[in-house]
């Protein structure tokens, strides 16, 4: 029988199992660095012990082929991307902390840590108030991070500019922004004014750009009513433009 048959005949007479579905590896979050050395992935795998998946993050160096994990242990670790320079990885943790009562089951809020690829261990490099929900390296000292606003600052800044606007279907909810941040100085300057929720953003090779997806309705998912829309921001000069104006185009991404 030709090998490929027999392969065919073989793959289909193996019947999966729940067991072997929940224990499948599975690699995401693959980021390549600007010089084209390195590549990073998060990589998620159920540890039976525990009884839940945990990604970690893994560097392989292209020229040879050598692959280093990041991180380690049972706090999962995803979203790895290189700095400009290609010798530091930020990452999103998903880390335990101890509550007021000294609960270690609680989780604290996810925020940016780095680890240098010469060494050491990996540092938070953020600490806000609020999540971030993702990041990208403007240069190899600055962060764009997307993050809701703090909520004790936004009740704030309502009080004193008497600002009413909300995002139409959910008045409570917070809206998520873009906030550039300084890794050297740890603070956080507001970029956009946004009233709604960016969901993704990308940024150029030379940190001029980002392109943001923004999600105006948290219904969209179920009524299709109110669609994202996707804004150009020039970072240097502060400017907006709207992308696909008057469609339904959302980019699945953007390079």
């Amino acid at each position: 029988m030709p090998s490929f048959f027999r392969l065919l005949f073989d793959a289909r007479s193996i019947a999966w199992t729940t067991d072997d579905i929940l224990l499948m590896e599975r690699a995401s979050s693959f980021s390549l660095a600007q010089d084209g050395s390195k590549a990073l992935w998060a990589q998620t795998r159920m540890d039976k012990k525990i009884g839940k998946s945990i990604s970690h993050i893994y560097v392989r160096y292209l020229s040879d082929g050598h692959t280093v994990q990041l991180t380690r242990g049972q706090d999962s670790a995803t979203a790895p991307q290189f700095s400009p320079d290609g010798q530091k990885v930020g990452f999103l943790p998903n880390r335990k902390s101890d509550g007021d009562d000294g609960d270690s089951a609680k989780t604290s809020k996810s925020q940016v840590w780095v680890i240098d690829l010469c060494g050491g261990d990996s540092y938070p490099a953020t600490a806000l108030a609020q999540e971030v929900n993702a990041f990208r390296w403007l240069d190899n000292d600055t962060l764009l991070l997307v993050a809701e606003e703090d909520p004790t600052a936004l009740a704030q800044r309502i009080k004193e500019e008497k600002d009413t606007s909300r995002v139409v279907d959910d008045p409570e909810v917070a809206p998520i922004r873009l906030f550039r941040f300084s890794l050297e100085d740890k603070k956080a300057e507001r970029i956009t004014k946004n009233t709604d929720q960016i969901s993704r953003v990308e940024v150029s090779h030379d940190g001029r750009y980002a392109v943001a997806v923004h999600n105006r309705s948290s219904r969209y998912v179920y009524d299709a009513q109110i669609p994202p829309v996707t804004f150009l921001y020039d970072l240097q000069s502060g400017s907006s433009q709207q992308l696909f104006p008057g469609t339904r185009m959302v980019p699945g991404a953007v390079r």
